[in-house]
């Protein structure tokens, strides 16, 4: 995708900062985000194709950070004639073989997991939400953490959990457009993020005010985190911090946890309720 292709789907100006890009590339996923979920009011829209905007950012991105065409072009270069040495020793007909049973291979094993997934998904009794673990965490155990989770509503049978890495790196990008993405696919209904997480996602839109949560409740003020958004100038309260809650108990995990309810929720009473009883 050429440049000024890039800028026309992203709709930002040739002088767009990183920052810019990056606000720009929240806010166009947050409304496709927003569109799958009310697909009935709005079948009259188009929906935005998410492998066009994220080829888009990416383009955009490498135009900013100044990568050089002398560099490309030395790359494309290098490419070329390691293509032309490798097609010197290699049949082109028996390569062309090997390419055809590896992509067949890789389908059939896709269609296979898939159906294996489908299977042992519907022999299970039904998720009571969607959680996802995301931050800068290491050397994450999953399955003890579900269990704790699980626990904590006694009636529920069991959630969905999954771990996104995000490194506290602001030059890293390649992690935030992967976590999008995941986050377009798993629709987290809550999630469990580290401090620096927080204050990316949170002044994007993508979580919701929690003050009703914290009525009533004894909360120390230091747990409390709020937060601006891009079209609300007004803190609200956005997340709470659990670091301290006996689910981590036994659990390797180091920083700060903070929940949070996602934007987006399809269960949104079930993620209140997971919450309330966090905050006890």
């Amino acid at each position: 995708m050429d440049i000024n292709k890039a800028r026309q789907v992203l709709g930002i100006s040739e002088h767009a900062t990183i920052e810019e890009l990056e606000n720009r590339f929240f806010i166009l996923i947050k409304r496709e985000k927003t569109s799958r979920l009310n697909t009935q009011e709005n079948s009259d829209k188009e929906l935005i194709d998410l492998d066009e905007l994220t080829m888009a950012y990416e383009t955009v991105k490498k135009d900013i950070i100044g990568e050089s065409a002398e560099e490309n072009t030395t790359n494309k270069n290098q490419t070329i004639e390691k293509m032309d040495h490798f097609f010197r020793y290699y049949k082109f007909h028996v390569l062309a073989g090997i390419i055809a049973i590896i992509v067949i291979a890789s389908i059939i094993t896709t269609v296979l997991e898939n159906q294996s997934a489908k299977r042992i998904e519907a022999s299970l009794p039904p998720s009571a939400l969607q959680a996802v673990l995301l931050g800068e965490y290491y050397d994450v155990n999953l399955t003890p953490l579900k269990e704790s989770l699980t626990a904590v509503v006694p009636e529920w049978e069991r959630i969905k959990l999954e771990f996104l890495y995000a490194p506290q790196d602001s030059a890293d990008y390649s992690y935030t457009v992967k976590n999008v993405a995941e986050f377009s696919r798993l629709k987290p209904d809550m999630l469990i993020v580290d401090r620096y997480q927080f204050e990316l996602y949170a002044k994007q839109g993508m979580f919701l005010p929690l003050e009703e949560i914290a009525i009533g409740q004894n909360i120390a003020s230091e747990q409390l985190l709020y937060a601006k958004t891009e079209d609300d100038p007004e803190e609200h309260l956005y997340g709470i911090d659990i670091s301290n809650h006996r689910i981590f108990n036994g659990i390797n995990l180091d920083g700060e946890k903070i929940a949070v309810i996602s934007e987006g929720s399809e269960k949104q009473d079930n993620a209140v309720t997971l919450i309330k009883e966090l905050v006890k």
